[in-house]
């Protein structure tokens, strides 16, 4: 469905139209009211069992949307939804086909689950509703967040927990129970999407192996002065350290606008993210194809605003087998142009961090343009570093091995396990491990980082 749908003609009028009106208004406010509750057949009752719904960018039926929000506001201490404006166009040429269009207010109060603070954001509802059976339910459903802002609980007038809890327990005698700290939903309303739930329960999306996990579980965030709303682009966000990075990122409260080739990949990601309460903003693209990354910048900043920080990943493994030259333009070439066209509209404060590696640096590889391009990525961020520094903070990692995809079929072959027992730690690292030390050169705390090379291999180099 798109943002500006079929705009009805005015002209209708009398009672039917009133009623018709008022039913479809109903309907939206059962919504609001259901999640506000915590009452998933209420926010159902909105929708016609086939209902389709756009959220972030993704369209999914009504289910499996209703597992996704009730997954995020069942993490919040409170939600409280406002509808400012219902606006409703009856369709002259069909009177079982509407136009409605709502603008509201939601309030979150979160002291558990990043962002921490009280939570007010914009967001607008454009639906196709339709009647059935003598009742009105959206049939399509496009959201759109216009704005958040958080504030900060240190300072703020403490609110008993109790004078929270009312909407959600048996002390509102209007609404199920629903103990705030309780294990969850009603067995009966456990997400039916299979994906989803291992998401709720495992922190390791069930589309990835062990080793790629997305930072996170049970240990909270570490808190980086990262602002809240401000947008980072994530290329090769759709597994491995890319994801790690864009699923960290959310938690600090970054907009993530999600780069990759693989479309499958990158809406599990997307899925993940947005179960733990992240805005993800996801873009199919090919960062060798210039136009798809000025039209991927072009969408993000549209829809959220100035991108202020930006993650060169995207990449392939050192074990394909490429043709030199093919293979450096391919790789560093992609990394010029995307900071490049980023650069054209950076904000002030814009800070960047290029993925390379200690093949690059000191180990190298049996490719050998795999070693000539993350060396030369070295070399372009250390002259950004020194001829843009009034437009871009810039740095970059070298991971040494980690456990994704890439490196598992070598990690277990008797070379693999060889360079292990080099290694001091013993082990590979897992992307986050990587995913932090690159927020960290993204963040406040890194303010006088500038054209460093900061290498996250376990020691291994130290052993060469």
């Amino acid at each position: 469905m798109s943002e500006q749908p079929q705009s009805f003609p005015s002209g209708s009028d009398g009672l039917d139209v009133l009623l018709a009106e008022r039913a479809i208004e109903q309907a939206l406010l059962r919504y609001a009211r259901g999640v506000d509750r915590m009452d998933r057949d209420l926010a159902a009752s909105a929708f016609h069992p086939d209902a389709q719904i756009t959220l972030g960018g993704t369209v999914a039926d009504r289910d499996t949307t209703l597992d996704v929000v009730f997954a995020l506001v069942a993490r919040r201490t409170m939600t409280m939804h406002y509808l400012t404006n219902v606006l409703v166009e009856l369709d002259p040429a069909d009177p079982d086909r509407a136009r409605a269009e709502t603008y509201g207010i939601a309030f979150q109060r979160s002291t558990s689950e990043p962002p921490h603070g009280n939570i007010v954001s914009g967001f607008r509802y454009v639906d196709l509703v339709t009647r059935r059976a003598d009742e009105w339910r959206v049939q399509e459903r496009l959201t759109v967040s216009e704005w958040q802002r958080v504030d900060d609980l240190a300072g703020q007038w403490p609110i008993p927990e109790v004078s929270l809890r009312g909407a959600r327990d048996g002390s509102d005698p209007v609404s199920r129970p629903w103990p705030p700290d309780g294990p969850g939903p009603d067995p009966a309303h456990r997400p039916r999407a299979a994906v989803l739930s291992a998401l709720l329960s495992d922190p390791q999306p069930p589309t990835h192996e062990a080793g790629d996990r997305m930072p996170g579980g049970d240990a909270p965030a570490p808190r980086l002065g990262l602002r809240t709303g401000d947008v980072v682009v994530v290329t090769g966000a759709g597994s491995g350290i890319g994801a790690a990075t864009a699923a960290a990122a959310a938690a600090q409260g970054l907009v993530v606008s999600a780069w990759d080739l693989d479309a499958a990949a990158l809406t599990a990601v997307s899925v993940a993210i947005r179960a733990a309460g992240g805005v993800v903003d996801p873009h199919v693209v090919d960062v060798s194809d210039e136009a798809a990354v000025r039209a991927a910048l072009d969408g993000t900043r549209a829809a959220y605003g100035p991108v202020r920080h930006l993650v060169n990943n995207a990449g392939p493994s050192s074990a394909t087998e490429l043709d030199f030259d093919r293979a450096v333009q391919l790789c560093v070439g992609s990394v010029r142009s995307v900071t490049r066209a980023w650069l054209e509209h950076a904000p002030p404060g814009a800070t960047l961090v290029n993925t390379a590696s200690v093949a690059g640096t000191v180990v190298g590889t049996a490719s050998a343009w795999y070693s000539a391009a993350k060396a030369a990525i070295v070399g372009y961020t250390r002259h950004l570093a020194a001829h843009r520094a009034d437009v871009v903070r810039a740095n970059a990692v070298a991971p040494g091995m980690v456990n994704t995809a890439r490196l598992r079929g070598f990690a277990g072959s008797p070379t693999g396990q060889s360079v292990l027992a080099r290694v001091p730690s013993h082990r590979m690292a897992t992307p986050d491990e990587i995913a932090w030390p690159i927020l960290f050169l993204l963040s406040p705390l890194a303010s006088y980082v500038n054209g460093a090379l900061l290498v996250v291999d376990g020691g291994w180099t130290i052993t060469q």
